[in-house]
């Protein structure tokens, strides 16, 4: 689909019944700003009109992770923000327009990657992974946004306070949020396996 004249990065993808949306991130030899494209693909193949793009502004690699409601694809990203990677949500329709600056759902002043969007049937759940503790350790936090994408109450941290943790993913059973991530102990060697967990979120929603 894509003949890259850069880098690609992470890649979504999510089908909507009739067309695929398709996110990636490019990484452009020649220019510092990282970007994100976003594309409506056909059950062929092919482009549905022009990729769009949001440039990232630097920092950490931009993690991105897409979800449909039904009518109109959810899309939630990382950026820097004040020089801080944050968590930004915007929505696209089915052919991919309509996408804009976003909502800010972290405020943290603290580093965030790797998240997870998911829609509930009336607002969705958002998780990422943070480094608000400041100690070299990552917390997993969720937060619940309704259907305009804003956030209700405040970010819940899931993991303990021993824990490092990486590569989460958050699933909506029907009644509960549950929210996969990979753990260990902080004291542990770096060459000890991870541990994979599973909590349950049914206090968050």
């Amino acid at each position: 689909l894509v003949d890259a004249q850069e880098s690609i990065g992470n890649v979504e993808v999510l089908w909507n019944g009739s067309s695929y949306s398709l996110v990636w991130q490019a990484l452009p030899e020649e220019d510092d700003a990282e970007l994100i494209f976003v594309a409506t693909v056909t059950s062929d193949g092919s482009f549905l009109g022009e990729p769009i793009n949001l440039p990232a502004e630097g920092g950490a690699d931009p993690a991105i992770s897409l979800a449909r409601n039904g009518t109109e694809i959810a899309l939630a990203w990382t950026q820097q923000y004040r020089g801080v990677v944050n968590v930004f949500v915007t929505a696209l329709d089915e052919v991919g327009s309509g996408f804009g600056v976003g909502s800010r759902i972290s405020i943290e002043e603290a580093p965030v990657a790797q998240i997870s969007l998911t829609w509930t049937g009336d607002g969705y759940g958002l998780a990422w992974m943070s480094e608000a503790a400041g100690d070299g350790d990552k917390d997993v936090v969720f937060s619940r946004l309704d259907s305009g994408r804003v956030r209700q109450g405040s970010p819940v941290r899931v993991n303990d306070d021993t824990r490092t943790v990486g590569h989460i993913d958050l699933t909506w059973i029907g009644d509960e949020h549950w929210v996969a991530f990979l753990d260990k102990d902080s004291g542990r060697p770096p060459y000890v396996p991870l541990d994979v967990r599973i909590a349950r979120l049914s206090d968050c929603h």
